[in-house]
């Protein structure tokens, strides 16, 4: 391998260093350039924000010399490019998995300096590789919303389980909600949840006649989105698994909670117990769950 001193300055200074200023002493005004990925380029400034392109989404990006050959104001290099993948990177989310592809490039040397350079990327697998790793981090992803569901359906049980017959309409005063509203809100929340994951368009639920009912309505929602978040579907409507959680997912998980304080107030306090040691199944988002493991 007889790598010239300007291919590696190429790669180490500019790509692996990210010393961009190298590029005014390393090519030529008016380089050419095609990227590994595909784009043609003209000039130092549009070259650089190609490197920006890639370098950004890309955490601790290399570009390793396999081979080289050269002959007078040519060379020819076999490459492998790599990095993590930390930002949108060829139209997808960060999974943060390494990636890599190989590639070919032809350089043309002007004097001391770059003046062509055309490079060959196998996007193909490179594209098959971050498809891979996106659809593991989507089921992934999509497991731990449904878990979340079950945690709810869970707690949700541990605040009404055992509850006096009069809970469902206890008035705490100053305009809050009965246990049995509150519910019902919880449902409506899950409604407009499901918009995202199959469309159509958030009804409020109509009001039940006792608490009981409106919990069992709360399970069957709960439970047919949770089928929803398993079939895998795209969400709609821009929104993301992120959004999902921090918005109606965590407002039903709060109203969870009103449920256990009103207990408290109205004299029958829920017994404690440590969540993280519960018996929770992902597809578990029924009524029925296991007793506390530890109080």
């Amino acid at each position: 391998m007889s790598t010239t001193p300007l291919v590696q300055a190429f790669y180490d200074r500019i790509w692996n260093d990210g010393d961009l200023e190298a590029a005014w002493v390393i090519l030529t005004p008016d380089f050419q350039f095609r990227g590994s990925l595909g784009s043609e380029l003209r000039g130092i400034p549009s070259f650089l924000e190609y490197v920006r392109s890639v370098r950004t989404p890309l955490a601790d990006y290399r570009c390793n010399i396999l081979d080289c050959v050269s002959e007078r104001d040519r060379a020819f290099a076999k490459m492998q490019f790599h990095g993590r993948h930390v930002g949108v990177f060829r139209g997808y989310p960060p999974t943060g998995q390494r990636v890599s592809w190989i590639g070919a490039a032809l350089f043309e040397f002007n004097g001391s300096a770059i003046e062509r350079l055309w490079v060959l990327g196998d996007l193909e697998a490179l594209d098959e590789m971050l498809a891979r790793y996106s659809q593991r981090v989507n089921d992934d992803t999509r497991q731990l919303l449904r878990h979340f569901l079950a945690t709810l359906a869970y707690r949700t049980q541990k605040s009404v389980r055992s509850a006096p017959d009069h809970f469902g309409t206890f008035d705490a005063g100053h305009e809050t909600r009965t246990p049995t509203e509150i519910v019902r809100h919880m449902t409506s929340v899950l409604v407009f949840a499901r918009t995202f994951v199959v469309g159509g368009e958030h009804h409020r639920p109509d009001p039940l006649s006792t608490l009981a009912e409106e919990i069992d309505r709360f399970h069957a929602v709960l439970g047919d989105l949770s089928a929803d978040l398993e079939h895998g579907n795209a969400l709609l409507h821009g929104m993301t698994p992120e959004r999902l959680l921090q918005g109606p997912f965590a407002d039903a998980m709060t109203h969870a909670g009103q449920l256990a304080m009103l207990r408290r107030l109205a004299g029958v306090p829920v017994p404690p117990e440590d969540f993280s040691e519960a018996a929770i199944a992902t597809e578990r988002v029924g009524p029925d769950h296991a007793g506390p493991r530890r109080p």
